[in-house]
């Protein structure tokens, strides 16, 4: 990977500043402003980290990417898969992690193939749509054996 030692920041009344990580008073400015760039990190063309956001040492941020305010991307973490559905009622995430986000609820798939049925009710689903939400589920858990098989075989 190429290295790139340039990063913009933005400067009150002037607008967006070259600094050169290899410059001393660009380490004094980050420092300043509580930033910490991992040497080892990787944050792609174009990508927009958010206020407070805290990104791990060999974490990788690819193109476009967006991290919004207060996120957290762990040590390592790489989040290059993903799924939306937009479904009847409600969005579902995967993102590779062994999580689904279902409208607001958030929990392990192994706890979604459990509880689907009383989840749906509690939110007053119909019939019709936790079955429709049971595939998105069995959909997710089949992407995320894909993902854990190929991450043992890596290891």
């Amino acid at each position: 990977m190429k290295e790139n030692t340039i990063i913009r920041l933005w400067v009150l009344d002037e607008g967006w500043e070259e600094f050169d990580l290899r410059d001393p008073s660009t380490k004094e400015e980050l420092e300043k402003r509580r930033i910490n760039i991992s040497p080892l990190a990787s944050i792609g063309y174009k990508a927009s980290i958010g206020y407070k956001a805290s990104i791990g040492d060999e974490a990788s941020i690819g193109y476009k990417a967006s991290i919004g305010y207060k996120a957290s991307i762990g040590y390592k973490a790489s989040i290059i898969k993903s799924i939306v559905i937009k479904g009847t009622r409600h969005i579902v995430n995967w993102y590779g992690m062994g999580v689904i986000h279902i409208g607001c609820v958030k929990t392990t798939i192994a706890e979604w193939e459990q509880k689907f049925q009383e989840i749906g009710d509690d939110n007053e689903y119909t019939d019709e749509e936790i079955a429709e939400y049971k595939t998105y589920i069995d959909m997710c858990k089949q992407l995320q054996e894909i993902e854990d098989l190929k991450k043992k075989q890596q290891s």
